[in-house]
């Protein structure tokens, strides 16, 4: 989502399968435990791992804008949800500039889930038929 905001003309879409992409931190909480760990090991100057400053500090405020903020319109963008997921809040994955679907599946299982693979499959195809008419428009 971070590169197709700052660099749509790359991106032709994007698929997020049960990303919590409105907070990021909306996990469950032994997941955000660990996070925890990893950003106080790296704020110890572990090398290789990230701190909280990732989160909250300027380093990355511009990848957090534009995780965050307005989406170019063309550029194809689809998340997958789930309500079971179990790891992520399935409401943080309902960004208001991508078409939401929901899919049946634990959050793991989306990688294996033929539900989840349907849907990129069709999702693929519509962005490749829109580029491809992008590139008879522009011809």
């Amino acid at each position: 989502r971070a590169l197709a905001a700052r660099r749509p003309e790359l991106v032709s879409g994007i698929v997020s399968l049960g990303a919590p992409i409105r907070s990021m931190l909306a996990v469950h909480p032994l997941v955000l435990a660990q996070v925890g760990v990893v950003a106080a090991l790296g704020g110890g100057r572990l090398p290789g791992l990230f701190s909280w400053r990732c989160l909250r500090g300027d380093c990355c405020s511009r990848f957090r804008d534009a995780m965050t903020g307005p989406f170019p319109p063309e550029v194809g963008y689809v998340s997958l949800f789930s309500r079971s997921d179990g790891v992520v809040d399935w409401r943080s994955c309902l960004d208001p500039a991508a078409d939401c679907i929901e899919i049946h599946s634990s959050h793991c299982g989306m990688s294996v889930n033929a539900e989840a693979y349907r849907a990129i499959a069709h999702t693929l195809r519509r962005f490749a038929a829109a580029e491809t008419a992008g590139w008879v428009q522009a011809a």
